[in-house]
């Protein structure tokens, strides 16, 4: 017999991936599936994050190392095989993105693949940044109420009563414009003793005689060098003269002064502007009856006693001393009106008799019918702390002006407008 000629060994690749098996001893390919019965499976695949070892290099799942297909490239990203699910976790972690400033809220951004550092720490949460961190505008970062866009009220409530800054414009609330408040106070009406309890003044403020005053209101400061600017420049205000005040060579019409009172004006000129504001002077009763603020029987506008804390006088010791001082320097009394006392003597629209005690009808007295003087309430800056009492009366002649009178307005009540 001649010599048989045998085929070579079919290749045994049982999951048909083209690798052979192990015990396969010839196939196209002669390296060895390390897994002949997944097709997955093989020297050539991809690792899938299965947990087994798909491409036959190690024994061991290569996922998720940096030279696998589970790194997204994005640094702030924790990069993790899920064998459960086959995928990929690539998680944000913005614990990767801490740059140490205590200033900045720090955040993974997986669409960027970076990084955001957000400057937002507002130590009171009143919404604005600590002054501490760059951009921060944040006055006061202890104190809520103490912020950018805080609203300084009058002083005596809790916000310009705290002799802070509370606006953040640089100015604390002592001699901060933002704390004046503009308009009128209502009035409620009621009956008071009017005149002197103390008997010291003299006998044209007594008796002390019950009066009835019928609700009204009243300007709660008085007219401002500004206000007063704008009816002259309507054309129904003549201009104050001279426009100095005792210490300043500029006064009126100086922007430094706009909230400090119009001085240089006569009884005609403040009733020309009270009537262009649609008001009118008060009476010497309502003034007297708004001044007390509800307290009864006192010496001042807020008790019995007196300091340089409580109004402008000479020698008082405020900012401006002595002169006039920026109207509601000076906290409000009870009915919330300021300088009742002191800064300057306020016109009303009385004629002055020193007897009119006497002969004054119980509700709401008029004044007397004629005279020559005009009557002056208040005490001034100028003045000894006994002029600003409450019931104190003065006057002067109407036609004239002076460097420590002003004004303010009443409206309503038994007069109108």
């Amino acid at each position: 017999m001649g010599q048989e000629t045998w085929a070579p060994p079919a290749c045994v690749d049982n999951d048909g991936d083209g690798y052979g098996s192990p015990v396969s001893a010839s196939c196209t390919y002669p390296e060895l599936d390390c897994d002949d019965t997944v097709p997955a499976i093989n020297p050539g695949a991809t690792e899938v994050c299965d947990g087994v070892d798909n491409n036959c290099a190690d024994g061991i799942d290569e996922e998720p190392t940096a030279s696998e297909s589970c790194n997204d490239s994005v640094d702030c990203t924790v990069d993790s095989c899920n064998p459960a699910t086959q995928a990929c976790d690539n998680i944000p972690n913005d614990a990767l993105c801490d740059d140490s400033d205590v200033c900045t809220t720090d955040a993974c951004n997986p669409t960027s693949g970076g990084c955001t550092h957000v400057i937002d720490k507002d130590s009171d949460t009143d919404g604005y940044i600590d002054e501490l961190c760059t951009g921060g505008t944040d006055c006061d970062d202890t104190n809520p109420a103490v912020h950018p866009g805080a609203t300084e009220g009058p002083y005596g409530d809790p916000v310009c009563s705290d002799t802070l800054d509370n606006d953040c414009d640089g100015d604390t609330d002592v001699v901060d414009g933002g704390c004046r408040t503009t308009g009128m106070a209502l009035i409620p009406g009621g009956c008071f003793d009017m005149g002197d309890p103390f008997n010291e003044g003299g006998t044209n403020e007594r008796p002390v005689h019950k009066v009835c005053i019928s609700t009204f209101e009243m300007d709660v400061h008085e007219v401002t060098n500004a206000e007063y600017a704008e009816c002259v420049a309507g054309g129904r205000c003549t201009a104050p003269s001279p426009s100095s005040s005792y210490s300043r060579s500029t006064y009126y019409g100086n922007p430094t002064y706009d909230d400090f009172p119009v001085i240089y004006v006569n009884w005609y000129q403040t009733t020309d502007y009270c009537t262009w504001a649609g008001k009118r002077l008060p009476t010497e009763a309502e003034w007297e009856y708004a001044a007390r603020g509800g307290l009864s029987g006192k010496r001042y506008p807020w008790g019995d006693t007196i300091s340089g804390t409580d109004a402008n006088y000479w020698n008082s010791g405020d900012p401006w001393d002595n002169d006039t001082s920026e109207v509601e320097y000076y906290g409000p009394q009870g009915y919330g009106l300021y300088d009742m006392a002191g800064n300057v003597w306020e016109w009303v629209n009385d004629w002055y008799q020193s007897n009119y005690y006497t002969v004054s009808p119980p509700n709401d007295p008029p004044g007397p019918g004629s005279g020559t003087s005009r009557v002056l309430r208040g005490g001034s800056w100028s003045a000894s702390t006994s002029y600003l009492r409450v019931a104190r009366r003065s006057d002067y002649l109407p036609g004239l002006g002076g460097l420590n009178l002003g004004f303010r307005c009443a409206r309503g009540g038994a007069y109108g407008p």
